[in-house]
């Protein structure tokens, strides 16, 4: 007889089945990588189907993106944290104080003295009207889906976010006004 010892279980590792290895790994993929691929799958279908989103489209893009896709963001940010550390966050008054003054402040100079510039150079092709627009954009607070889902992609601090987010909002209907009244 030999001295040949059969593996234990423990020794042999048992590989799982082909389909199941790569059942965990798209769904690892799609874990991380969701937004980027429902992104890259909208942006197919706006090529290749415009109405589909469009208003009064297929899925009535004026509602269902208006404000379906808003709520559902919320709904997921205020699902995920906790009233205490909210509140903290909004005890972050110099965060919240330099958010103001970049989104309202310094954004909106920096693109009021880009509309003058293009306002001076006298080009036919761009209306005088379309620099205003851009001015009045400038003016506006920033949007709740696209800071919320850039700063949970960045791994950044949500709660914060969208303090800011709100509190600017907030604010932003009462300096919106202002800040487009000064505006020659």
């Amino acid at each position: 007889m030999t001295d040949t010892a059969k593996p234990t279980v423990e020794e042999t590792e048992v590989k799982p089945p082909f389909k199941q290895r790569l059942g965990k790994f798209l769904w690892a993929v799609w874990m991380q990588y969701w937004f980027y691929i429902l992104l890259a799958i909208f942006i197919v279908i706006a090529r290749f189907a415009p109405n589909f989103a469009r208003q009064g489209g297929l899925i009535r893009g004026e509602y269902t993106i208006g404000y379906l896709a808003v709520a559902i963001i919320f709904f997921g940010s205020g699902l995920s944290m906790k009233t205490k550390d909210l509140l903290v966050n909004m005890g972050h008054w110099r965060a919240h104080l330099t958010v103001i003054v970049l989104q309202f402040l310094v954004t909106s100079a920096i693109m009021y003295g880009f509309c003058c510039a293009i306002m001076r150079a006298h080009n036919e092709k761009i209306s005088e009207w379309m620099l205003v627009g851009i001015i009045v954009t400038a003016c506006c607070p920033t949007t709740v889906s696209s800071n919320v889902v850039m700063t949970r992609k960045a791994d950044g601090n949500e709660l914060l976010t969208l303090c800011e987010v709100f509190i600017g909002n907030l604010l932003g209907a009462f300096i919106t006004p202002a800040l487009v009244q000064i505006l020659p």
